[in-house]
């Protein structure tokens, strides 16, 4: 079993990690909010999340 090579961001564990955790927050976290929490803390969650993939992606 050898050392994987890593060519892009997208083969970093964390980076898979982060996506995981974006999805799940998507699909699990956001539908289960009170509705008067739905937009603004809502919004807030999903941009925490997508941050997580933003940044460890390389700044070009």
């Amino acid at each position: 079993m050898g050392i994987k090579k890593i060519r892009t961001f997208e083969d970093l564990e964390c980076w898979k990690a982060c996506r995981e955790l974006r999805q799940f927050v998507v699909k699990e976290v956001l539908p289960v909010l009170p509705k008067d929490e739905r937009y603004r803390l809502g919004d807030q969650i999903r941009r925490a999340a997508r941050s997580t993939t933003a940044n460890t992606r390389p700044v070009k």
